[in-house]
Order: C-alpha cells, then structure tokens, then sequence
C-alpha cells in the first residue's frame, strides 16, 4: 500500500539512543526502521526505500562515515544526517564536504531534531517535484515510479484519478482536533485504567470506579454475563464478580475500549456500517484472547487488548473530520472497485489506525499501550521492520482484524482484504486458521445477542453476507501448499461457495479458482489437467510468476472486497477459457494530475 508517511532508517548501535532517535521521528509524521550497524543498514537498504538515514559515526563492522560514503554514491539517496556523540570540527566540515545534509552532535533536543528531519525531507520532496515541474518535455518521474511497481504481466493499467487533493499536515491537526470530542472518555473508565496499572489495587476498587458511570457498569456485567466470559450458567450483576470474569489484567483496557465503543452509538457517518464496526470490534477482541490462549500467551495489560478493541473507530474519526473528502472517496470505490485504505494513503498524511492512536495518546494513554495500534494499517512488510515488541503487538492485532473481519462475515465493498503472508503465520504458530475463525464465528454470535445497538440490529441476525442474497458456486483448488487452507471460509464470507476439486473427478465445465497464495513453486502444467474445460482464476501476490496469465486469469492480494468478488462473479458462468487478462490487477492510482505524490 502507497503512503505519504515518510520512512527513515535509523542507525545506531545502541539499543536506547535507536528507540529514542526513532520516538522522536515518529511524533514528526516518520515510520522507523532500525539497524545496528552499516553493514545491516545496506541490507536494509537493499530491500526498501528511505526518505531519511540517521547515523551514529561509531559502530561495530561497517562505522557510520563509511556508510554515508557509500550512500552518497548512489542515486535517489536519501536525507543522511549524522548523529554522534564525536564533536570533531575537521569531521564534521569534511562529512559536509562530502555532501551529508546534516551532522547533529549530542546531547540531542529530540523535539527540534526531529522537526528539523522533517522540515529537510520536505524542502527535497518540494525540490523534485518543481524540478520535474519546470524540465522541459521532462516525462512524468512519478506515474513512471507507480508504473514501474506494477506486476510484468499488467501491460497497462486503468487509471484511478482521485477527485480529493492531498490534505496539508496543518489543515489534517486543524480538522482532526476539530472532532476529538466525539470520543467520551469518562473520568471512571480513566480511573479503572489506572488501578490496573498498580499491582497493589483490588477488585473491590476497580467496581467502585465502575460504578461512578452507570453506562459502562452496565457495559461491562453485560459483556462479563456473556458466554465468552461466563464459564458458568450463573448470571451476575455483582460488578466485582464481573470484574473477576473478565480479568484484572484486562479490565483496565476494556473499561476505555467500551467507553470509546459508545461513540459508534451516537456518531452517525452516512457511509460507515457502524454495527459491522462495532461487531468487528467485539469479534477482533475476542479473536485476540483466542490467539493469546492458543498461544498460551500470558495475559499483559500491554495494550493489545485495547487496540483490538478500537481499530475500527479510526475510520470514524476520520470519516468525521473530512465527511465531503470521503464522500468522493466511497464514490471511487464503488466505480473502481478499489480499496478505501488505497485511496486513503494519497490524501491523508497517515492512516486511520494513527489517528486514532494520536487521540488515544492525547487521553494520557501511554505510548506504550496505544503504540502498536498506529501500525496495524500498514503492511506486515512494514510492521516486520519495526522493533520489538512493537512489531509483534502490532502483527498480532493486524492477524486479529483478519481473523475477526472473516467470523462477521459482513464486508464493505470498499474493505481491503490483506491475507497473512506465510511467514507470518509460522512466527505465531498459527499452523491452521480455520477453527480460530469459526470459534470467533461462535463466540461473537452468542456475545452479540445481548449487545444490541439503539437499533437493535448488532446481533447474530446482522452477520450475514451482505452479497445482495446471491450466492455464486464455483469450483476450487488448493495450489498454495499450505497445511490447512483458510481460504475457502474467506470466499464463504463474501458469498462464494467453493466445491474442492479433485484430480480425476471428470470432465468439467465454468470457472475455477485456483488458490497460489503463498506457494513456494509451482508446476503448473503438472496441475494442467485439473482445470482442463475450465477458466481458472489465480488468487496470487505481487511476487507471482509471470508465467500464470499463459494458463488463466489471475486477482491479486491484498484487493478490496468488491474486486476479489467481482473477479469470482466474472468467472462463475464461464463454459469455456476466456482471452487471457488480468480481471483483478492492483490498480494505479494516476496521480500526475491530481497532484498527490507533491
């Protein structure tokens, strides 16, 4: 997924001068990567683009000059600023010589340092851009770049012009602080958060801060009397009893997660489903505890729990601050069948799971516990680079939203569907998604049934596929190598009913969707015969062989709902393979005239 955020990559040896450089870049709009030294900093760089690289001069193997050297060579390098603790005026007039943008010596005022970061990674942007503006018969460098990251196989790609102009950082604080007060933090649910951060507090003191907010005692014996935490048949309204079933270790992030979840009953944005969001709520909570105990994974008040909780909300804070940009966003969507977070990436100065952990940090939450949801948007390549435990708080949620989107089973058109990669499944030992999938499916079924809306309609009666009650049927067949496939379920949620083919099963006729997800090879004319009369569509990633589109079509992932449905729709009535094209590309988004790469 494109995004305006810039990136740096921060280069330090020690662990604390690495995580303190980089705190202070991301409150100034940067995602951090880190590395150790220069020689793991040239891998870095071999595999991603930085628009910064922070430096300390004194390291293990490769030192912090050799490094800048080496970057200076290349072409489209990034900002290089020193920073050391070495104040050597012949050093540093020497790095300068050389071409290093800056060199910052510490004692650091972390603050200013970062600001001025920023400020320099602009005034480059600003400087290409009219450089590239003012060459004559100069070609379009930025739809170049977007086009150089298309598959080989796409030969041209539709045009996506997005109707809203990128929204400045200024008019972005303006509007977003404008709306701030949608989310109602009472002064109980700030109370009960802080008693569970002291080991010496008791649950007879937490129910007492329940109880000074009638709305969320009622909230919290409701969700402690559901099946999920009701490990008997015995119903309470003994609010320290509730407190008991749910858990010490979690009572603190729930009590503000069920205070914010009330802005979803109040808030209306015309677009947004708000029971879905606050089903897929529920459902990611409780698909976080069941990745937790299948992990046997101790229970920490480390704010996970409360990320869960509240990654949907981002959308609605947003969606609240820029109603008429968002407006023409969801109209995009439904003619582009492209996902909202694409379109989100070119206008907003950060996604919606940043904002929301602004606004959370600006309730005294520390950093620490709403952190890891400012990254749950971005991609697992992303969140793998970051430190840990960061990184793996954040995976862990993003692989929760997963797993809950699928058990509500309800999808917005505009909705990016983003499967797990791999490797990333093997990190948490997640061998099989199924069950995790269908006991989410059951828990929030049976949690939703005393979970009513104003409306009433926040139930088991509203997780239905919203697929305009057609349900398409097709053929499918398992390429991805996978030791159980989770795939199938996901169609399922979109309305697609898939029936496993079997090697020899006869000849057949229509579609066929063949899943390549995560295959290390492929042998395809070994597998030829399985799709012999048929049109196979090719569920692939970016990195798929180019030889696919000589047997079939093919839809890549991450796509929005409304594509990879689409896509299954196109082949369903198929009798015979069609010209071969590729019904579900990832679109590029021109930008050359909207002006939103600037």
């Amino acid at each position: 997924m494109l995004t305006q955020k810039f990136k740096a990559l921060v280069v330090d040896d020690d662990p604390i001068a690495r995580k303190t450089v980089g705190y202070a870049l991301e409150q100034e709009d940067f995602n951090c990567a880190y590395a150790i030294n220069g020689d793991d900093a040239l891998k870095w760089m071999n595999t991603g683009q930085v628009d910064l690289v922070v430096t300390d001069l004194r390291m293990p193997h490769k030192h912090g000059h050799a490094l800048a050297v080496e970057l200076l060579a290349r072409e489209n390098r990034p900002i290089i600023v020193i920073h050391s603790s070495l104040d050597d005026p012949r050093l540093t007039k020497d790095l300068m010589a050389q071409g290093v943008d800056d060199v910052i010596c510490k004692p650091t005022n972390y603050a200013a340092f970062a600001v001025k970061m920023n400020a320099l990674v602009q005034r480059r942007n600003k400087a290409k851009a009219q450089a590239i503006a003012v060459a004559p018969g100069a070609p379009d460098v930025r739809r170049a770049e977007v086009q150089e990251s298309a598959p080989p196989e796409t030969p041209a790609l539709q045009d996506i012009h997005c109707p809203v102009r990128p929204i400045s950082r200024a008019e972005y604080e303006r509007r977003l602080a404008s709306v701030e007060h949608i989310f109602p933090l009472s002064s109980a649910a700030s109370e009960v958060f802080s008693l569970t951060t002291s080991e010496e507090t008791n649950p007879g003191e937490i129910a007492s801060a329940l109880l000074r907010d009638a709305a969320l005692t009622a909230d919290v014996l409701r969700l402690a009397n559901s099946s999920f935490y009701r490990r008997n048949n015995c119903p309470t309204i003994d609010v320290e009893e509730a407190v008991r079933r749910i858990g010490y270790q979690r009572i603190g992030e729930i009590a503000l997660a069920l205070n914010a979840l009330s802005a979803f009953r109040c808030c209306i944005v015309p677009w947004l489903d708000t029971d879905i969001g606050q089903a897929r709520s529920l459902a990611t909570s409780i698909a976080l505890e069941r990745l937790r105990e299948m992990r046997e994974q101790r229970v920490l008040n480390d704010g996970t729990t409360l990320c869960a909780f509240l990654h949907s909300l981002g959308r609605l804070l947003l969606g609240s601050a820029f109603q008429n940009e968002y407006q023409a966003l969801i109209q995009v969507c439904s003619e582009r069948h492209v996902s909202l977070s694409e379109l989100e990436s070119h206008v907003f100065p950060e996604s919606h799971s940043a904002a929301l952990s602004r606004v959370l940090s600006k309730w005294n939450i520390p950093n620490g516990v709403c952190g890891p949801l400012r990254y749950v948007a971005e991609s697992y390549e992303s969140i793998a680079r970051l430190e840990e435990p960061t990184s793996s708080r954040a995976e862990l949620i993003k692989l929760a939203v997963f797993i809950g989107d699928i058990a509500v089973g309800r999808w917005m058109s505009w909705d990016q569907i983003e499967p797990p990669p791999r490797q990333v499944l093997l990190r948490h030992q997640l061998t099989n998604l199924v069950p995790l999938i269908e006991q989410t499916r059951a828990d929030i079924e049976q949690l939703t049934k005393s979970w009513k809306s104003p409306n009433d309609k926040v139930g088991s009666d509203r997780l239905v596929q919203d697929n305009g009650g057609h349900v398409q049927r097709l053929l499918y067949y398992d390429l991805s190598g996978g030791q159980a496939d989770w795939m199938p379920v996901l169609l399922a949620s979109l309305g697609i009913e898939t029936i496993p083919h079997k090697a020899g099963s006869g000849k057949m006729s229509g579609g066929m969707v063949v899943n390549c997800l995560s295959a290390k090879t492929l042998s395809l004319e070994t597998h030829q015969a399985s799709w012999a009369g048929l049109t196979p569509l090719f569920l692939i990633e970016d990195d798929a062989p180019t030889e696919l589109k000589e047997y079939g079509l093919t839809a890549r992932l991450p796509a929005s709902a409304a594509a990879l449905r689409a896509s299954c729709e196109q082949i369903a009535t198929s009798g015979r393979p069609r010209k071969t094209q590729n019904v579900l590309p990832s679109p590029a988004i021109h930008v050359s005239q909207v002006n939103l790469l600037a």
